[in-house]
Formats: C-alpha cells, structure tokens, sequence
C-alpha cells in the first residue's frame, strides 16, 4: 500500500494562501492566489526541498542594513 500522507499542504487565510509543513506545522510560503499555492505545494510533495522537516532558520526572514553589504566586486 502507498503512503499518502502529505508533507506539505495548502491552507487558506483571511488574505492569503499559505504553504504549511505537515510535520512542523511551519508555514513554508505565502502567496495571494490559490494556484501559485498549489503548484509550489506539489513541487515540495514531489521532493523538491527538504520531504517534510525544512530547517527553521530556512524560513526565518531578515534585512542586512545597506552599509553592511560589500559591494559587488
């Protein structure tokens, strides 16, 4: 018998569409249309990252101040 469960799914927001990780509960990605949703949801599923456990500092958002960047060289 194969395993069906899924590692990610789509939830529906008041405003969005989130990408969720079944395991973590970890919202992966928000888009604002269903189908984006969908389509990025079945590319995790078919192992495109990290097949249900994505590391949280992966998900974490940050900015790096304009003057710490080093110029392109």
């Amino acid at each position: 018998m194969k395993n069906t469960k899924l590692n990610y799914i789509v939830e529906a927001s008041a405003t969005s569409y989130e990408v969720v990780e079944t395991s973590t509960h970890q919202v992966i990605r928000t888009y604002n249309a269903y189908k984006e949703a969908k389509e990025f949801m079945r590319y995790l599923n078919l192992g495109g990252a990290f097949d249900g456990w994505t590391p949280t500092f992966m998900l974490k958002k940050f900015s790096i101040p304009k003057e710490k960047v080093a110029p392109a060289v």
